[in-house]
């Protein structure tokens, strides 16, 4: 394969069918062309790479902005709500006319009650104190869970396969870790290879 050969195989666009049947057909058949692909792939994850930085960044900097923006707003608008629900609360019976919600010409004012509940301040404490009472009273929630290391070393053991399990016959995983190259252009091997 030619030097220009490569770099259209490089070069191919998976989402046009005719070029993603040359890319699929194609194979590495030596080691110079097998260099070259690592390289290509090098290439990509650096790419890719800097794609996920600039990314990152560029969401850190809209996140920033957001919380400047927000923390703007709520100053702004903060002393205006606790206003507006002060004077709610005072003025209740002169807001509802009927019903549980005062209708304004920019916006509503409901009013709900809350029943009683209980608020957990400390979690560790509280549950400690539930899983101390009998198990009757339901105050812990069990959520039964397979132990897959137990099952597994059963069933390698025995030979017995539960309902709703299989055997998946062991595999290689083959994990490519191209180097970081300096510069984006890789050069194709020199010598032509046999197609």
């Amino acid at each position: 394969m030619t030097y220009e050969e490569m770099e259209q195989i490089a070069g191919l666009d998976l989402s046009v069918p005719e070029e993603r049947e040359r890319a699929l057909a194609w194979r590495i058949e030596d080691r110079p062309t097998l260099e070259w692909a690592m390289g290509i792939l090098a290439n990509g994850e650096r790419e890719a790479e800097a794609i996920r930085s600039a990314c990152a960044e560029a969401r850190r900097r809209i996140d920033a902005r957001e919380i400047a923006l927000l923390t703007r707003n709520v100053r702004a608008t903060e002393w205006i709500r606790a206003a507006v629900t002060d004077y709610a609360r005072a003025h209740r019976k002169d807001l509802l006319v009927k019903g549980k919600t005062a209708h304004l010409v920019h916006g509503e004012i409901a009013y709900r009650a809350q029943p009683e509940k209980v608020e957990i301040q400390d979690a560790a404490a509280a549950l400690a104190w539930c899983q101390s009472q009998p198990a009757e009273a339901g105050f812990v929630r069990l959520k039964p869970e397979i132990d897959k290391k137990a099952l597994s070393a059963h069933v390698l053991s025995t030979g017995e396969i539960p309902p709703g399990c299989q055997i998946v016959p062991p595999t290689e995983t083959i994990t490519l870790s191209p180097e970081q190259p300096e510069a984006i252009s890789i050069p194709a091997p020199t010598k032509e290879i046999e197609p």
